[in-house]
């Protein structure tokens, strides 16, 4: 059983699209003021493809364990836990760096290799 289209409206339908319709129904001139909201939608469907990356290769992790800033923030991360201890708030610390930059390191590996992507892919739209 489903909802009612009142109960729909009120609770599923997000307060910007419930108000204004009109952009999505005919286009990017009828959106005024929420222009970038609604061109954000129209790419996050247009650009939606099941092959795209998600994730980093497992060539592309390997290759971060060989960068000289990785190597450094791990000998110092393990220095620290044979020397102090896991607890250690200077371990803790050291280990922090070491998965922060290790985190924003595969953010710009997906950032990139789904940028070489899309851009491929829409090469090969265009051409059909």
């Amino acid at each position: 059983m489903g909802n009612s289209e009142e109960v729909f409206r009120q609770k599923y339908l997000p307060q910007h699209i419930r108000t204004e319709v009109m952009p999505i129904l005919f286009g990017p001139e009828a959106a005024g003021q929420n222009e970038k909201l609604y061109k954000m939608l129209r790419r996050a469907t247009t650009r939606r493809d099941e092959h795209a990356l998600l994730y980093p290769t497992v060539n592309d992790m390997e290759d971060l364990k060989k960068r000289y800033d990785m190597q450094e923030r791990q000998k110092e991360y393990d220095r620290l836990r044979d020397e102090k201890g896991g607890e250690h708030p200077d371990t803790k610390r050291a280990y922090a760096q070491l998965a922060n930059l290790r985190t924003d390191l595969r953010k710009l590996l997906v950032e990139r290799d789904r940028r070489q992507y899309f851009d491929e892919v829409d090469k090969r739209r265009a051409l059909g």
